[in-house]
């Protein structure tokens, strides 16, 4: 991939230190179970996020209003 470490990474943590639009799904599916992610989602308020991976799947909590620059040519698009 593109941008992205290889697919048979293991992540504890990740900061994305720019603004997808999106939670990065590459990102959520190279943590490992209770892997936590600092975030930043949101086209036009932009908010921070602690996002974490779960057995039941992803944990999303809002933590403060945030100012990032656009993550471009990311690859997080889901199409």
């Amino acid at each position: 991939m593109v941008g992205w470490w290889s697919a048979t990474a293991s992540f504890d943590a990740v900061i994305v230190t720019a603004d997808p639009e999106t939670i990065p799904p590459q990102l959520v599916k190279q943590s490992r179970s209770d892997g936590r992610m600092v975030v930043q989602v949101a086209v036009y308020d932009q908010y921070l996020y602690v996002v974490q991976k779960t057995e039941n799947g992803v944990k999303r909590d809002q933590q403060t209003a945030v100012r990032f620059v656009p993550l471009l040519d990311s690859g997080c698009s889901s199409n």
